[in-house]
C-alpha cells in the first residue's frame, strides 16, 4: 500500500478516536452527565490543598481526568493492548505512545508504535511506527526517513491530536469512587499516593480494575493502570483483555529541543483564526 496512504489512513483513523473524545468531553462540560457528589475531598485539585496542608492523602477521591495545571513541560508515555477475538478469529496488539511536550508556546513530538496483528486498532493494516510532530502551527506526520505528511492543527486544543490520554478508553464519570490504598512507588523521584476501584463498567469494559498514582507534591494523576474485558474503541467486533497504562514524568523539568523533523520541509506558519487565537490565549 502506498505510504501515503496509509499515512493519511491513519491520521484519519487516530483523529476519529480523538474527535470522539473531545465530544464526549464536552458533552461532561455541558453538564449532560451528573457529576459525582464530592465527599470526602475530590481530587479535582481539591486534595492538593490537603496535601500540601501536610494531612496527607483522602481515603476516597473521584478521577476526573489527567490534569495539566501548573504543568510547563512534561513527559508522558501511553500503551493500550488487547489480546482477545476480532470478527471470530484470535488477534493480540499494542499501541504504544511516547511524547515530550512544552506549553510554552505549545510543541510537542511522540513517537507511536502500533504491533500485532492487523484489525485490532481500526480497519488498517498493521503501521509499525510513526512520528507525530506539532510545531508552530503544523502537525507533522512521518514515518520512514523519508515521507512527512503536514496536517493542519486542530485550533481549538492543538494537542489533542498529538497526545493520547486515558480518556481516550473511558470517561472520568465512568470510573467509580476511588479509596486510597496507601503509599505508591515512586514516580519520576517523587513519592506518590495509591488509590485503586475494582468490579467497575465502563462503555467499552466490564470488570474492569483501577489504580492510580497521584504525586504528594502538586496532586498531579502520574500513572493510570487500568484493565478489563471488553474492546477498543471502534472495534466493537472484538472482545478480549484490554490494559491501558499511562504514565506522566519530568514534571516542569527540561525536555530537550522540539523541532521540525529533518524529513520534513519548512512549512508556511498558517494565520491562525480570531477563535484560535482566543482559545489559545485562554480569553
Amino acid at each position: 500500500m502506498p505510504t501515503q496512504s496509509l499515512l493519511s489512513r491513519f491520521f484519519v483513523w487516530f483523529s476519529s478516536l480523538c474527535a470522539a473524545l473531545l465530544g464526549a468531553l464536552a458533552l461532561i462540560a455541558a453538564g449532560c452527565t451528573p457529576e459525582p457528589t464530592p465527599t470526602p475531598v475530590d481530587i479535582d485539585q481539591a486534595a492538593t490543598m490537603t496535601v500540601r496542608a501536610g494531612l496527607g492523602a483522602p481515603d476516597t477521591f473521584v478521577y476526573s481526568g489527567v490534569s495539566f495545571t501548573d504543568l510547563l513541560t512534561y513527559r508522558a508515555m501511553f500503551t493500550l493492548s488487547f489480546d482477545g477475538m476480532v470478527g471470530g478469529e484470535a488477534r493480540r496488539g499494542t499501541l504504544n505512545m511516547q511524547a515530550r511536550v512544552d506549553l510554552g508556546p505549545p510543541a510537542a513530538v511522540n513517537q507511536i508504535t502500533v504491533t500485532g496483528d492487523p484489525g485490532v486498532f481500526g480497519s488498517f493494516d498493521e503501521i509499525g511506527t510513526f512520528g507525530k510532530t506539532y510545531l508552530a502551527g503544523v502537525d507533522y506526520i512521518t514515518t520512514g526517513e523519508a515521507n512527512c505528511l503536514p496536517q493542519p492543527i486542530n485550533l481549538f486544543d492543538p494537542l489533542a491530536y498529538n497526545i493520547l490520554r486515558p480518556e481516550m478508553l473511558f470517561q472520568p464519570n465512568e470510573a467509580p469512587r476511588l479509596t486510597l490504598v496507601g503509599p505508591g512507588p515512586s514516580v519520576g523521584g517523587a513519592p506518590t499516593w495509591r488509590f485503586r476501584a475494582e468490579d467497575f463498567s465502563t462503555a467499552t469494559l466490564q470488570h474492569a480494575a483501577l489504580d492510580i498514582l497521584v504525586a504528594d507534591r502538586g496532586a498531579h494523576i502520574v500513572r493510570v493502570d487500568l484493565q478489563g474485558e471488553g474492546y477498543v474503541p471502534g472495534q466493537r467486533s472484538a472482545h478480549g483483555t484490554v490494559k491501558l497504562y499511562y504514565e506522566l514524568s519530568g514534571l516542569n523539568q527540561p525536555v530537550g529541543e522540539i523541532s521540525r523533523p529533518a524529513v520534513c520541509r519548512p512549512t508556511p506558519t498558517p494565520e491562525p483564526s480570531p477563535v484560535a487565537t482566543s482559545v489559545l490565549s485562554g480569553d
